[in-house]
């Protein structure tokens, strides 16, 4: 396990971190094991205490970005082309 995974965070009580697959300056990637579910994820923990300020807000925008470009694109995806089944399921689901 890195040094880089703190083990008080809700991250280190929620998951089992176990190899190391690769890093970088500023990260670590690892596969972890979520423990209540035994599900395997590989998880990008980036150490921000290395970043400048300036580096800290860019990497804020990037993850912000991130996360509204995939919501526009699951939007799309449930309105334009999932929409109706969608809605027929839950009718089905719910009776």
């Amino acid at each position: 396990m890195s040094s880089n995974l703190g083990s008080s965070s809700v991250f280190g009580n929620d998951y089992q971190h176990f190899k190391e697959l690769s890093s970088v300056t500023f990260s670590v990637v690892c596969r972890c094991v979520k423990n209540s579910s035994i599900q395997e994820y590989a998880a990008k923990i980036i150490n921000t205490k290395k970043l400048s300020a300036q580096d800290r807000q860019k990497l804020e925008c990037e993850i912000i970005w991130g996360i509204f470009v995939v919501v526009i694109e699951l939007y799309e995806f449930f309105m334009y082309f999932r929409y109706q089944p969608l809605i027929r399921y839950c009718r089905e689901y719910s009776q």
